[in-house]
């Protein structure tokens, strides 16, 4: 069943290896909140609604607050998904800005990626002195998980930056895709950990990790720090959402699982990736 306004709350109070929210910002700071875009299931609509109710309880004023989308390369938000995504509420009431990983005029060095590549983040991550993300709990092909640390990277980061640390999914001595780099996997999946150093330069200030339910809403949130908390959230979902097959089929019918992870084909075309877990060597899915 959905959360209840009361246990976003109760979630918010009750914080993985973190201080409170009341314990990390004062009405002195100023506070970025990232949310993911309309390809992403994460009940951002709630979250963000009482996250900023809270913040302004801490002393925080809504006038150093703002909501920035981490859209990584994917297009720009439109007007109608932010209304969605947020609720006219915040987007009357609060700065919202956007994300374009090749606008060099919004974008800051922050240091170098493990290959000594130039880590650009969008600009606003300097300009708030707190950076508070949000995100949703599935699986990723290539990063193991969603959630966490994607917030940062690849959503708010360089193009650049993040063909640094995508590239890092591909094997190119033997060809294909690199050993540890799948869906579900966390240690030893390279492209997880670089996005997860790359993003260690930000340093959020707290994290809140959504798990939905088919309507979409939220069933779960793990909060506090930002790596730890999404670990727990990430070792929840492997645990509630994964099935043994005992044997391959020759053909296999999958769904991408309704919106809005058939938004597009780059998502869509991620559900391909599990089926073939489940199909024989030149087998026929159906997708």
């Amino acid at each position: 069943s959905p959360l209840k306004d009361y246990e976003v709350g109760l979630a918010f109070d009750d914080p993985i290896a973190s201080p409170s929210i009341d314990e990390l910002v004062s009405s002195d700071d100023s506070v970025l909140i990232v949310v993911s875009n309309a390809t992403r299931a994460t009940a951002s609509a709630q979250i963000v609604n009482l996250l900023t109710r809270r913040l302004v309880q801490a002393g925080v004023s809504p006038a150093n607050m703002a909501v920035i989308f981490a859209t990584g390369i994917h297009r720009p938000v439109t007007e109608q998904e932010k209304l969605e995504l947020l609720t006219p509420f915040i987007v009357q009431r609060l700065q919202i800005l956007t994300h374009d990983a090749y606008d060099h005029t919004k974008l800051s060095t922050f240091g170098e990626t493990e290959s000594g590549v130039t880590v650009e983040f969008n600009s606003a991550l300097k300009e708030f002195s707190r950076v508070f993300i949000t995100g949703g709990i599935t699986y990723h092909y290539f990063a193991g998980f969603t959630g966490g640390r994607k917030s940062i990277c690849p959503g708010l980061a360089s193009a650049k930056t993040i063909e640094a640390t995508h590239m890092l999914a591909l094997d190119f001595e033997t060809g294909g895709r690199r050993a540890g780099v799948h869906a579900g996997a966390l240690d030893g999946n390279a492209v997880h950990e670089e996005c997860e150093r790359v993003a260690s330069l930000v340093a959020p200030t707290f994290s809140i990790n959504a798990i939905v339910n088919e309507k979409k809403e939220a069933a779960r949130l793990f909060c506090g720090d930002w790596r730890v908390a999404h670990r727990a959230a990430c070792d929840y979902y492997l645990d509630r959402y994964s099935v043994e097959v005992s044997s391959k089929r020759d053909i296999v019918i999958a769904s991408c699982g309704g919106f809005p992870h058939d938004i597009n084909l780059i998502q869509a075309h991620k559900a391909l990736d599990m089926a073939a877990l489940a199909c024989n060597e030149g087998g026929t899915i159906i997708l």
